[in-house]
């Protein structure tokens, strides 16, 4: 997995990882990841939610009467629990889309706060829906909306790729 976010002249935010090992350039300091931190970074991808069976190995469905619409699961690693927090998704009941991520980022430089997802305009793409839109909010870069432009995949038959319209 690799993804890249460029901030122009502030700088970048570039992470690629395997299932093995990984590193992290963030704005003015990079770091290999291991350990608790490449465990972090599969779930900091704007799109672990399609492989949340490979990154926590507890998943707990809360239905809240109060909240119309919406479904809270919570997600954790056991092995982790004392490095990484669980996390909460916020699930739209009648899409099953994911509408918000919330959990602790643990960064080597700044320590532990907290960082919010947000996914916005679902759309399918080789049978899968795919957020064409998405923040994330947190205090070393405030939130950052960012829209897809492309999507590609070398596992799907589908090679078309369908800008979404904004």
């Amino acid at each position: 997995m690799a993804s890249k976010q460029d901030f122009g002249f502030f700088g970048h935010i570039e992470t690629k990882f395997d299932s093995d090992t990984g590193f992290n350039k963030r704005l003015r300091h990079q770091y290999p990841l291991k350990s608790y931190l490449h465990k972090q970074a599969k779930r900091e991808h704007p799109f672990n939610f399609l492989y949340w069976d490979e990154i926590y190995d507890t998943v707990l469905m809360n239905v809240d009467a109060g909240v119309q619409d919406r479904f809270v699961v919570t997600l954790n690693n056991e092995n982790l629990a004392g490095e990484l927090s669980s996390v909460s998704a916020a699930v739209n009941e009648k899409s099953a889309t994911v509408e918000q991520l919330s959990m602790q980022f643990i960064d080597p430089v700044w320590g532990k706060y907290p960082r919010e997802f947000f996914y916005y305009k679902y759309q399918q793409y080789c049978g899968v829906n795919i957020p064409m839109m998405f923040a994330i909010d947190d205090h070393e870069t405030g939130k950052t909306v960012f829209k897809l432009s492309e999507i590609t995949s070398d596992n799907c038959d589908d090679k078309t790729v369908i800008p979404y319209t904004f």
